[in-house]
């Protein structure tokens, strides 16, 4: 994946964990996300947070040391970190936006 530094990340709105102890975080692609908000608020239609990360559809290289497929796997507290740092950049990106009152229920537990 393409990484920014922390810096960079926080930079661009990025939600950066206190927990987070790496120097560099993947870039998110929010394209995708915009497209169908934009289209849910256009049409008068609602949309429903669901799983962000599922084990079996998540890449390889999230679980690795320095997001690298070919590294070792990171341990439960750097990935809880991680999880942390995606789940809230995204949800704070969508929140944010001017699409984001098209989001109706969340599926979350804590």
């Amino acid at each position: 994946p393409s990484l920014l530094t922390v810096s960079q990340a926080k930079a661009l709105g990025y939600y950066i964990p206190s927990n987070y102890n790496e120097s560099t975080v993947p870039t998110i692609n929010f394209t995708t996300i915009d497209k169908v908000l934009q289209i849910c608020y256009d049409n008068g239609l609602g949309i429903r947070a669901h799983t962000l990360i599922w084990h079996s559809q998540t890449p390889a290289w999230l679980f690795k040391t320095n997001y690298n497929s070919n590294e070792g796997n990171v341990n439960s507290t750097v990935m809880d970190a991680r999880m942390e740092f995606y789940i809230k950049t995204i949800m704070n990106h969508v929140y944010l936006s001017k699409y984001g009152s098209v989001v109706y229920a969340l599926g979350y537990r804590e």
